[in-house]
């Protein structure tokens, strides 16, 4: 197809009403390119467009209207229409505002594309390889020559890195694409998200070869979520890596064939500045994981493990803000608890799925507890939480009465319970008993919420506030 203006040669005897085109004047490196044109460029630019749409229109006006007389004219009059359009588009381009938008403003945007907050891949596919020419800052490079440079003159662009890549998929260009990706990142610090989909009980060569690029990098991770079998771990541990600075840690570790443990050693026990921690949290593992950690700094840790592994942990977590403890074992008889408890002098937020875990637990500024179990055991423990502003509870077992429950919660202001119906009149006639005498503690109650299935909305007036409850 010819990209330029039809020249003299290419004229047709043409019903007259149309006005031969004149030739643009303005440069190929600006039609042809995404360079932005200058202020003198404008009015020609312009010019050529209104000129060029009026003659579009009068030749499309003759195609249509079957007034050429050969075929052979007819193609050249389309050829020539296409040539012209594709002309129009390239003026109308070398106009557009983001043609002249700095490059400074440019870069800013970019820096927007990724937003740090976001999953760093996008899934595609059956076979997911994340890392691909279709991600953003490779898809930004591929714009332009002007999009190019400034992509390749911001790091940051480059620093999120995941990979899910299967035992067979396909493996032509993913490691040359990692080691550029990894290039362009320059010493910026780097998130990781790996997931190599063992088929077998061993990587492929490939998913081999991008573990040790990643892990050449290990000192400069600053986010790490990782998932495989124990050994993989393992083999890791053995180069001794260190992971100065490394902030976020989020790993799914499978057993070992044979075993019903997983033990990932020392891997990641020279990370100084980890300061939230996530193990098996997403429910598929249900094994205990032995690892060691510099928990110094730890503000948040989410762990499903057994009893054992979390107190390693806990020992000197003497920062931990947030805490999630899940016993991994479904079956796992707890230890008799110790006068002795863990110390969590930081800690505010407290979720457990065993109530009998708040037994071996200091924590003298807690102010959330969330507890799948809701038994005895909790009722026990909640005098000692004399700060707690936040109660939720799973459903009782058989051997709680309402009156336990109201006994031991009288004096936590807001409480989340999934209750048996049966409870619902006899509550809410003791509330609205204690809200009309002032002098029962049963006051400070300011919100209630309660899991009872299809509800509809019952509001009791407070003194101080107003309550909503569920009922059926």
């Amino acid at each position: 197809m010819n990209c330029n203006p039809p020249t003299s040669s290419q004229k047709h005897s043409l019903p007259p009403g149309d006005t031969p085109m004149v030739p643009s004047t303005i440069s190929r490196d600006i039609l042809d390119t995404n360079d932005p044109p200058t202020e003198h460029n404008i009015p020609a630019l312009r010019e050529f467009i209104v000129q060029g749409s009026a003659h579009r229109a009068f030749l499309n006006a003759v195609i249509y209207l079957g007034l050429v007389k050969t075929d052979l004219e007819l193609d050249k009059l389309i050829e020539e229409c296409d040539a012209l359009e594709l002309e129009i588009r390239k003026h109308r381009g070398a106009i557009s505002p983001l043609r002249r938008v700095p490059t400074e403003v440019l870069s800013l945007i970019f820096e927007f594309v990724v937003h740090p907050g976001e999953p760093p891949y996008t899934t595609w596919g059956r076979f997911s390889c994340f890392i691909t020419v279709r991600s953003v800052p490779w898809a930004l490079s591929a714009v332009c020559v002007r999009w190019h440079d400034i992509a390749l003159s911001q790091p940051n662009l480059w620093t999120f890195i995941g990979i899910e890549y299967l035992g067979n998929s396909p493996s032509s260009g993913i490691l040359t694409i990692l080691k550029a990706h990894l290039s362009r990142s320059q010493q910026r610090p780097l998130r990781i998200v790996y997931e190599p989909r063992c088929l077998g009980d061993e990587l492929t060569d490939t998913q081999t070869k991008i573990f040790k690029l990643l892990a050449r990098h290990g000192d400069r991770w600053e986010y790490a979520s990782l998932s495989g079998p124990s050994w993989m771990y393992r083999k890791l541990g053995k180069k001794r890596l260190r992971f100065p600075f490394l902030r976020t840690l989020d790993i799914t570790v499978g057993r070992d064939k044979y075993t019903i443990e997983a033990d990932i050693g020392e891997v990641f026990a020279l990370c100084p500045g980890l300061e939230e921690v996530y193990v098996n949290v997403n429910g598929w593992e249900t094994v205990a994981v032995e690892l060691s950690l510099n928990a110094a700094n730890l503000r948040r840790y989410v762990s499903s493990n057994d009893w054992w592994n979390h107190q390693e942990i806990l020992t000197s977590a003497n920062n931990l803000v947030e805490c999630v403890l899940l016993i991994a074992v479904e079956d796992q008889d707890l230890p008799p608890a110790s006068t002795d408890k863990i110390l969590l002098p930081n800690l505010c937020r407290l979720c457990v799925d065993r109530a009998e875990l708040l037994e071996y637990l200091e924590t003298p500024i807690l102010e959330e507890l969330y507890c799948r179990d809701h038994k005895s055991a909790l009722y026990a423990n909640l005098p000692r939480l004399r700060g707690l502003q936040k109660l939720y509870v799973g459903a009782p077992e058989a051997t709680i009465d309402l009156l336990s429950f109201l006994d031991a919660t009288q004096a936590i202001p807001c409480l989340c319970a999934f209750l048996p119906l049966s409870w619902v009149p006899t509550l809410l006639e003791r509330l609205e008993s204690s809200a009309k005498n002032t002098r029962n503690s049963a006051v400070v109650l300011r919100s209630l919420a309660l899991g009872l299935g299809s509800f509809k909305v019952r509001t009791l007036d407070c003194p101080s506030t107003r309550i909503s409850s569920c009922v059926r």
